[in-house]
């Protein structure tokens, strides 16, 4: 350590003494991490990140940004191997069955619902309002429902909403979150991850624990 002088950054924004006293990580240099779509975000990835956060819905979804994130590696002239992609998913383990769909509600309700309820309605093409929120969609809106081509969400809902489900259990399957939504007993989540997530298609099928009896 004695041989490591101070950095001694002094800044507008930041100031740091440094450095850290701690070995150094064996790659040389910090882990990087990117996040976020899109063509420059994928050619970012490409050139300079170890790992890549990503949000795949289904298991074609999956390996289509893994090859696109590899092919990136390789027109930065890396090795494909190097980078390395994490599929987000989002897991409500609880007690019950019931008890982890009851904490996915108490969850979305440290959002605003209305917004939320708003945002529903916009990836449907519908003017849903707050007052629904408790009730699910009538046949009318339903069959006026549209999914919008530009968010792949959108068909998570009409895939979701038609079972009859309110409209605040429907928000509480995950149908607007940016990963697939796992819940259940902890035994019923160690399941899904191993066998149903990689063909996870944005609802609870019929065998999956918040599935009505």
């Amino acid at each position: 350590m004695d041989k490591i002088q101070p950095v001694n950054v002094q800044g507008r924004h930041v100031a740091a003494r440094g450095p850290l006293p701690i070995p150094p990580s064996e790659q040389g240099q910090p882990v990087i991490f990117q996040a976020g779509g899109g063509s420059y975000g994928l050619e970012l990835a490409g050139r300079f990140a170890d790992g890549v956060y990503a949000n795949p819905m289904t298991i074609e979804d999956a390996r289509a940004q893994r090859q696109a994130l590899r092919d990136a590696a390789k027109r930065a002239g890396r090795d494909p191997d190097e980078v390395k992609m994490f599929a987000g998913f989002m897991p409500a383990v609880a007690p019950s069955r019931e008890a982890a769909l009851e904490r996915r509600r108490f969850l979305d309700e440290s959002v605003d619902p209305r917004q939320r309820v708003q945002y529903l309605g916009a990836m449907i093409g519908l003017p849903l309002s707050y007052d629904q929120i408790d009730r699910p969609l009538t046949a009318r809106q339903l069959a006026d429902a549209e999914p919008s081509p530009h968010d792949r969400r959108s068909f998570r809902v009409l895939e979701v909403a038609p079972e009859g489900w309110s409209l605040r259990d429907v928000l509480a399957h995950g149908v607007i979150d940016y990963h697939p939504v796992v819940g259940g007993l902890a035994a019923d989540v160690a399941e899904q991850v191993q066998e149903v997530l990689p063909h996870f298609h944005g609802h609870f099928p019929a065998s999956h624990p918040f599935t009505r009896a």
